[in-house]
């Protein structure tokens, strides 16, 4: 499988993720991955709206691309069914700035998906009114019934057509993984985590992935 490597962080206040290609980069040759199994895009710390996203597009299309890996979360962009992102933040602010940033992405993708899924939401500082196709399964709500939320998103994996995963690696707790610009505690542990990863990739839906930071 071909990876997207995303060298890109100037959605984010705080710069960091365009180092994650790189570092996964070296850890791969240690595991033999060829070169040639890793696409990379430098966007450097252009403003995405100066980006030629639909030449991106392409290229990524043309490539066979299914996985996308670093950039900061201004860098899920691409169309489909169902949206579902596992994130510590609800990354909306309608009408709040209008570029793209990594927190208020989804200000623009309302108009692009059917229907955003929003997984593991645990920052109460979010909008008390947002677009009505944006699902929030918060991390509190996982705690209290797991079973509920687990039977939720099988509802909504069963009734999509196709489904763009992204993943913020904040989902997290910070006792598994700290090095993000706003850890949060209450989050995801790796168990649960790669049971609900599991979950989402075994429908068969998800046509492209990205985990960003």
């Amino acid at each position: 499988m071909k990876i997207l490597s995303i060298i890109y962080d100037g959605g984010s206040r705080i710069p960091g993720a365009r180092f994650a290609p790189t570092k996964y980069y070296q850890e791969a040759m240690l595991y033999d991955r060829k070169d040639s199994d890793i696409i990379t895009i430098n966007l450097g710390n252009q403003d995405l709206f100066s980006i030629d996203l639909e030449s991106l597009s392409r290229t990524i299309a043309e490539s066979k691309v299914q996985i996308a890996l670093g950039g900061d979360h201004s860098v899920t962009v691409r169309e489909g069914a169902y949206l579902i992102v596992l994130d510590a933040h609800l990354d909306y602010f309608k009408d709040f700035e209008s570029v793209v940033k990594n927190w208020n992405f989804l200000s623009f993708l309302t108009d692009i998906f059917e229907k955003i899924i929003i997984i593991g939401e645990r920052n109460f500082e979010f909008p008390s009114s947002f677009d009505n196709k944006i699902i929030i399964l918060s991390m509190e709500e996982y705690w209290l019934n797991k079973s509920r939320v687990l039977k939720k998103l099988d509802s909504y994996i069963d009734e999509s057509k196709d489904i763009y995963l992204s993943i913020d690696i904040d989902v997290l707790d910070p006792s598994v993984f700290d090095s993000v610009s706003y850890p949060i505690i209450g989050g995801f542990q790796m168990n649960d985590f790669l049971g609900i990863i599991s979950k989402i990739l075994c429908s068969d839906k998800v046509y492209f992935c990205d985990i960003v930071e």
